[in-house]
């Protein structure tokens, strides 16, 4: 199984001025198409301390997804962290400065030349257009991982995000995985409980992750299947949810099921 670190990057996020919801939507992204994230970073606009975060992170996990610093501004900095961190230079993308001309065809301003930064991308890495803005994302492979950088914006971000899973899917089909969760919502009982309650129904505790959480007196068990085959997810998240369920009784429970 492919595992990932996500590194979101932006003074505002480390200075609480935003919410990170970059890293939630992606890691919600890469589980539905069977990767396994494994840790997310922030890091300010720093060079220096981007390059310390991608260093942690390849040694940690397969594929790396940064999102943030793109832009047309000095503190944009992610392309320059990432083609110095890897020793690849950076190279004009002819599409992407298409592109950046027919943006600004109908518009007037003094500053495009500001913009032509971000049609670079490292040498023989995979250009990410961009549909809703100006600055380009890229997939860069060195050493059996990889990296990928996107946008910072939230618009920009998801449909870029899209398009790089579709290459993932294309370039892993015999690691093709499919996920399952199923979540069951429990009231009537503490969270402690219910962890003694289910520790003994799981069965299949390699294919299935289970944890537990509890918000406004609901307990929630999360269970997550990931398999080679979905009849196969399906199966065993089916046989774990059976088991708890019965093992938890007469207490209230609704379920709630999400197929990836």
């Amino acid at each position: 199984m492919t595992t990932a670190e996500i590194i979101t990057i932006g003074t505002e996020i480390m200075t609480g001025q935003i919410v990170d919801s970059n890293a939630q939507h992606i890691s919600k992204m890469l589980t539905e198409n069977g990767i396994h994230v494994l840790f997310q970073t922030s890091v300010g606009d720093d060079e220096k301390l981007l390059k310390l975060a991608l260093s942690i992170a390849r040694d940690r996990a397969k594929l790396i997804i940064v999102t943030g610093g793109l832009g047309p501004t000095v503190n944009d900095i992610t392309r320059e962290a990432v083609s110095d961190f890897l020793s690849i230079p950076l190279i004009p993308d002819k599409e992407s400065q298409l592109r950046l001309q027919r943006y600004f065809a109908n518009r007037h301003t003094n500053r495009r030349n500001d913009y032509k930064r971000q049609c670079l991308i490292p040498k023989d890495s995979v250009a990410l257009y961009n549909d809703n803005g100006t600055a380009t994302g890229f997939a860069v492979r060195h050493e059996e991982k990889e990296i990928v950088c996107l946008p910072g914006v939230p618009g920009e971000m998801h449909s870029m995000l899209n398009k790089y899973l579709e290459i993932y899917a294309q370039q892993n089909k015999a690691e093709k995985r499919c996920s399952v969760t199923r979540n069951l919502h429990i009231f009537g009982i503490s969270e402690r409980t219910v962890e003694d309650t289910v520790k003994d129904c799981r069965r299949h505790t390699e294919q299935i992750k289970t944890i537990t959480l509890v918000h406004d007196g609901i307990v929630t068990i999360n269970m997550h299947a990931t398999a080679s085959e979905e009849k196969k997810s399906r199966k065993n998240i089916r046989q774990d949810g059976a088991g708890t369920s019965k093992e938890i009784g007469s207490y209230n429970i609704w379920i709630r099921r999400r197929y990836a």
